[in-house]
């Protein structure tokens, strides 16, 4: 009888264990599917909003012949239509508003 009730108890943590075991695989493969779905969706976010952005120049208003901008030296290249890198938006702006915005955006980053 002692045997019994030991064996009773074995099979029901085994049981127990081989329930959890599967609740607990269920559960890593859910986990990893909704990782996996908030990655792609920032990811993909992350794309569609940089590639439709622009540089607003708005801010700058164009200085009197003979004037110099003062930017500041925060790097954050600026790719130009004219093939050159600039630094960041103050001195890209600076530069659309001597060329009369024949200067155009191409991509953030270095040309």
């Amino acid at each position: 009888m002692t045997s019994s009730p030991s064996s009773s108890s074995s099979l029901g943590s085994d049981c127990l264990f081989l329930h959890l075991s599967q609740g607990s695989g269920s559960i890593k493969a859910i986990a990893v599917t909704l990782l996996l779905a908030l990655t792609f969706t920032t990811i993909f976010n992350v794309e569609c909003a940089t590639r439709h952005q622009l540089v607003d120049c708005s801010k700058y208003e164009k200085l009197p012949q003979g004037k110099e901008r003062f930017c500041y030296e925060i790097y954050a290249p600026i790719c130009g239509s004219d093939g050159k890198t600039y630094g960041n938006d103050c001195f890209f702006c600076s530069e659309v508003l001597k060329t009369n915005n024949k200067l155009k955006f191409v991509r953030f980053g270095k040309c």
